[in-house]
């Protein structure tokens, strides 16, 4: 009996929704709300989003006067690419630890010259690292303590 008092309410908020030409992603919404069910598997309830469509438009003018231009964002996506890969990751807590030319660390991750190489000129175009050519071996290094910064703030966060 219950289901079908759900269906009524339903099939109501349907048509309330329809004459009041509302758009259909509501529709959906608010038979999800009423079963509780994404499909036909129930889901929990989110607690963490709003449960209301009341727009706070003097917090959201406030932030809008504080976001960054989008190549800002776009360049800070870039940075944190740099640091998505585990390669990348030791090559640069090595060159945290100390200076070191390519053949170390090589030796040092188990890798190639070439596949360390290839991985140093992505981080040098991130100007992550740079490099110091003393004779025939080039000496790289973190390009400047930014980058120390990040990796002590990423280890306070995952050891938090």
């Amino acid at each position: 009996m219950e289901y079908f008092a759900n269906v009524y309410l339903t099939l109501t908020f349907f048509i309330k929704t329809l004459t009041s030409a509302a758009p259909c992603f509501k529709i959906k919404m608010m038979v999800e709300r009423l079963f509780n069910r994404k499909g036909d598997k129930m889901r929990k309830k989110d607690t963490s989003a709003c449960d209301c469509d009341v727009i706070h438009a003097q917090v959201v003018k406030e932030v809008e006067g504080q976001m960054l231009p989008k190549e800002d964002f776009q360049a800070m996506a870039n940075l944190y690419k740099m640091y998505s890969d585990p390669t990348r990751l030791k090559i640069l807590w090595a060159l945290y630890c100390h200076e070191m030319c390519v053949c170390d660390l090589a030796v040092l991750l188990g890798m190639t010259k070439s596949a360390i190489s290839h991985q140093l000129k992505s981080l040098r175009m991130a100007n992550l690292v740079k490099f110091d050519k003393q004779g025939k071996v080039a000496y790289y290094s973190l390009v400047d303590c930014h980058v120390k910064e990040i990796f002590e703030n990423a280890l306070e966060h995952i050891k938090e």
